[in-house]
């Protein structure tokens, strides 16, 4: 065999392995993510460390759709349609899983399957197109990112469906599969009403992407249409498509089903809100800057060059505007989950041209691109135990075995109408239960059953202001008039009350 031989031969070898790391590298990680994911979700589970208000509200949502009824969810009040609060209905797609395990457990690994799906686009594509080194580093950093791992710790949202449509959607368009693209993120203006700007906004900047390329070659506009025709159709499908559904949602179907009939959230995000001290306004929200700085660095730093990262601006504006503290902080839960997709899409979208050019440049310009996926999962990896380092209350810690025994009872409890508090939510939340949040007020008058964590419980302020201590069966007549209650369990400050009259 000639040396020529053999090094055809090494080469042939390295491309069967590299073909072969290209088809098993995506699952793989689409494997382990999932099963790590879902390992801590039920740990989170089983210790009263998963966060419960949306989790349940969600749970009641499913368990509703399940049942093939209205998407009715005490939880946020009597009677109240959830399509009224955010617009989310490809969430009926979850319902067969209500009929097989109707559990807000189910919620979280369902979310989890969605998170990692949402991989195998991202890293299928860097196995193609860089080193197998790059593509390794790129799809951890990617799987242990901050706002990935946050928003599974932080209970179940609706966004955990836009994590694959985004990531899949965007790769079609990288692949210049434009009505593959443009058929998948149309599913995004169901999972939640500000998703349709954003789309749009995809639509405006990859037109502008494609006029400005063609400008540096000389090309005329007429031209440059008909050369690529199915680019732009796709491109101006997105931004009529988005932006009708967006007004379509905001201005008809949320204030048709809400009970005030408006969206509840447009004074935190209206733009034309008095703002009586602007730099108050603009300094409170430093923990949004820092959120930001992480962004740019979990791109690798690189990756604001490229127009993708551009698609993160309409989601961060709401946020900026937003009057609520939890839009601005850094780990806070969902928030930043959506934004993955988009800045790892926009690191690969720089490392590839940056390797298609072949540059030799040297300097700082080299050593940023050398170091990008460095950088990126350093990130990932720095911020991933500060992330998932929560710990349950003090007080629920020390008295985890009565905490427990509360959490048997709320989730023994079968077509009752509870009354509980956020600890017990989503323990409750199942099996034609009508589950009630003390803090959110209403009728009540229909509850037999009360799951109470006596520090959370509503009638705290009135038995303070009226300065004598109540028994939890008088705050409870207190809370609804004529009813009488029997202790079924009590310990350490978690009561059972079932009604007697």
């Amino acid at each position: 065999m000639t040396t020529k031989d053999t090094a055809l031969l090494l080469n042939s070898n390295l491309i069967r392995t590299h073909i072969h790391a290209i088809k098993k590298a995506p699952f793989l990680f689409f494997l382990i993510s999932f099963i790590s994911y879902t390992i801590f979700s039920i740990y989170q589970w089983n210790t009263l460390l998963v966060p419960h208000f949306d989790l349940a509200i969600f749970s009641q949502l499913i368990d509703s759709y399940s049942h093939f009824h209205a998407p009715i969810v005490d939880i946020k009040g009597p009677d109240y349609n959830l399509l009224g609060d955010h617009w989310h209905p490809l969430l009926i797609i979850l319902t067969p899983l209500y009929w097989i395990a109707p559990s807000p457990l189910t919620l979280l690994i369902a979310q989890n399957f969605f998170f990692a799906l949402s991989a195998i686009p991202l890293v299928r594509f860097a196995y193609e197109k860089l080193s197998r080194k790059q593509a390794f580093l790129f799809s951890l950093s990617y799987v242990c990112s901050f706002g990935v791992i946050n928003a599974i710790l932080g209970q179940f949202h609706e966004i955990a469906l836009a994590m694959p449509l985004f990531s899949w959607g965007l790769i079609a368009w990288m692949r210049t599969r434009y009505f593959h693209s443009s058929l998948i993120l149309s599913f995004l203006v169901l999972v939640k009403e500000d998703l349709g700007v954003t789309l749009a906004f995809f639509g405006v900047i990859t037109l502008i992407t494609l006029l400005f390329h063609e400008r540096k070659n000389n090309a005329s506009l007429t031209q440059t249409i008909k050369d690529n025709t199915r680019y732009v159709y796709s491109s101006l499908f997105f931004i009529v498509w988005g932006g009708i559904w967006f007004i379509l949602t905001m201005k008809v179907l949320i204030p048709f089903f809400n009970t005030s009939g408006h969206y509840d959230y447009s004074q935190q995000v209206s733009v034309f809100r008095d703002i009586p001290d602007f730099y108050a306004f603009l300094w409170e929200r430093w923990p949004l800057y820092l959120s930001i700085l992480f962004l740019i660095v979990t791109a690798g730093i690189i990756g604001v060059r490229s127009p993708y990262f551009l698609l993160i601006l309409p989601t961060l504006f709401g946020r900026f505007w937003g009057g609520s503290t939890p839009y601005w902080e850094i780990f806070y839960r969902h928030y930043n989950a959506i934004l993955m997709p988009m800045i790892f899409v926009a690191l690969l979208d720089v490392l590839i041209r940056h390797k298609s050019k072949k540059s030799q440049s040297t300097g700082l310009h080299t050593y940023l691109y050398k170091n990008s996926l460095s950088f990126s999962l350093a990130c990932s990896l720095i911020l991933l135990p500060i992330s998932i380092y929560e710990e349950v209350d003090t007080h629920t810690r020390e008295h985890m075995e009565s905490a427990q025994k509360a959490r048997v009872y709320a989730q023994g409890y079968k077509g009752k109408n509870i009354l509980t508090d956020y600890i017990f939510l989503s323990y409750a939340a199942h099996d034609d239960n009508r589950v009630f949040y003390t803090l959110t007020l209403g009728d009540y008058k229909d509850i037999n059953v009360i799951i109470s964590d006596e520090r959370h419980w509503i009638l705290d302020d009135v038995r303070q202001k009226e300065g004598h201590p109540m028994s939890i069966q008088e705050r409870a007549e207190t809370f609804i008039p004529g009813s009488q209650w029997k202790i079924i369990f009590s310990e350490n400050g978690y009561q059972v009350l079932e009604r007697i009259q």
